[in-house]
């Protein structure tokens, strides 16, 4: 029975600052912290849905760019300061390029525009077209590495 787990070795450099967003449950928790965000914009400000969308998407953009891209460094001291120099964005998988994580992080906040700008405007269909445009090259880009 002991033999169907796999036996996975940590990597000896685990980055403790990076390492909790390999945990597998994480993608759901962040795409219900979205949720819950604009269900909280909606219910306090009682605004539309496609507006709550709207400020959701603001403040996500503002807070992942001051913590993804902006600050650096990580908050442990046991790491002797080999990532001081290098944001949270750059500490993600080891700083290794297009890869889920790194995918997922790029993809959900054009998933965030869209029922912002299919709600909140009154393009209708060309609006749609134009996010579906969108996530075709995003997909093109992400698919050619």
């Amino acid at each position: 029975m002991a033999n169907l787990y796999v036996k996975a070795e940590p990597p000896t450099d685990l980055n403790r600052n990076t390492e909790w967003f390999m945990y597998p449950g994480v993608w759901t928790t962040y795409i219900l912290i979205l949720f819950f965000a604009w269900l909280v914009v909606l219910s306090v400000f009682g605004c539309s849905p496609g507006m709550a969308w709207t400020v959701v998407n603001l403040g996500h953009f503002a807070v992942t760019y001051h913590f993804f891209h902006w600050k650096k460094g990580t908050p442990f001291a046991d790491d002797q300061g080999i990532y001081n120099a290098l944001t949270w964005w750059e500490q993600i998988d080891n700083g290794k390029q297009l890869t889920r994580n790194r995918k997922f992080l790029m993809v959900v906040p054009v998933f965030l525009l869209w029922p912002s700008s299919r709600i909140c405007t009154k393009y209708g269909s060309s609006g749609s077209m134009v996010i579906c445009e969108l996530l075709g090259r995003l997909w093109c880009v992400l698919s050619c590495s």
